[in-house]
């Protein structure tokens, strides 16, 4: 019984340091958004990381915009219209290696 309760606090802190991880890469990757936005508007606080979630393929940290912040405006720059090429700023963050 004591084994299998030492396994299973195991498991849990593992996954602790693992969302922490998460966490703080979403935060880096978030950062350099913001910074590599800063050109184009003020407005970057609309450049969120959000709460780690879980799919198919395991644990991740969502980054992305705020939509009812001002500045999210920079998505429209992020991916362009039909009259403005994109000038990316996420995309380059998060393609970045932060952890």
């Amino acid at each position: 019984m004591r084994d299998i309760q030492l396994r299973h606090n195991w498991r849990d802190l593992v996954e602790e340091m693992a969302d922490d991880l998460l966490e703080e890469a979403g935060e880096k990757v978030r950062d350099i958004a913001r910074s590599n936005a800063a050109s184009i508007s003020r407005d970057t606080d609309a450049i969120v990381s959000t709460e780690i979630d879980e799919d198919d393929e395991g644990r991740f940290v969502d980054v992305g915009y705020e939509k009812t912040n001002p500045g999210f405006v920079l998505w429209w720059h992020e991916v362009g219209t039909s009259q403005y090429p994109p000038t990316p700023h996420l995309r380059p963050a998060a393609a970045r290696k932060v952890v």
